[in-house]
């Protein structure tokens, strides 16, 4: 199981090929428009551009991240300053030039609720399957009941059936988002990462599939 040492020697070690140096297009096509002053959580956020973007759009946007490496770096690379408080063991840094807030916190023990919309690409699949539904109803519970949710997936098999990812990112099927969200149909958006980047098949998988939801 990847617990927490696992994802801060990660940071601390630069083994980060799940970082995107630039905004996720995907994103910026299927955000949908919110109003102004909205609040947004990002669970697991990392040193994510997609916050900035957000915050640009009007929100307020909170991350969730255990690693203080990752939550410095953010700053850094993207020249924004901040304030840092020490509240009953967790620390949070909020941006001086944009409405972000990063909170230095394990996801499951973070409390704060009533988001008007969560942005989730690498938070879902970053956990086993064992983990998972108590994500899914953690998330919930940090919601409003009408919030929209953004989430991106990856549905992937090997060629060999035997074979099972022993790391992130997990494969996470259909089925499997429509067990969290009932309401929840099909996505909006999927694409064959296989078909586009021949390094899937050097690697033995046999499809390895991006989707994008849009909940709520």
């Amino acid at each position: 199981m990847q617990n927490n040492k696992f994802w801060i020697e990660k940071w601390q070690t630069g083994q980060i090929g799940f970082h995107l140096e630039e905004v996720n297009p995907l994103l910026i096509e299927f955000w949908p428009k919110l109003a102004q002053g909205k609040t947004v959580l990002v669970p697991l956020c990392g040193k994510s551009k997609d916050l900035v973007w957000l915050a640009q759009q009007g929100l307020k946007v909170v991350g969730v991240e255990l690693s203080e490496v990752a939550i410095k770096d953010f700053f850094k690379e993207n020249r924004l300053t901040y304030n840092r408080a020490l509240e009953n063991g967790v620390m949070y840094y909020q941006a001086k030039e944009l409405s972000i807030l990063l909170v230095q916190q394990d996801f499951f023990e973070f409390k704060q609720s009533d988001f008007d919309a969560c942005y989730d690409r690498a938070a879902l699949v970053a956990f086993p399957a064992n983990m998972r539904v108590a994500y899914s109803q953690h998330l919930k519970r940090r919601l409003k009941p009408d919030a929209i949710i953004l989430l991106v997936t990856l549905d992937y098999a090997y060629q060999d059936q035997n074979k099972l990812a022993q790391s992130p990112p997990f494969n996470v099927c259909d089925e499997e988002v429509a067990n969290y969200w009932p309401s929840q149909l099909s996505p909006v958006f999927e694409q064959s990462l296989y078909e586009l980047n021949s390094k899937y098949a050097a690697k033995g998988y046999q499809f390895f599939d991006e989707k994008v939801w849009l909940i709520g």
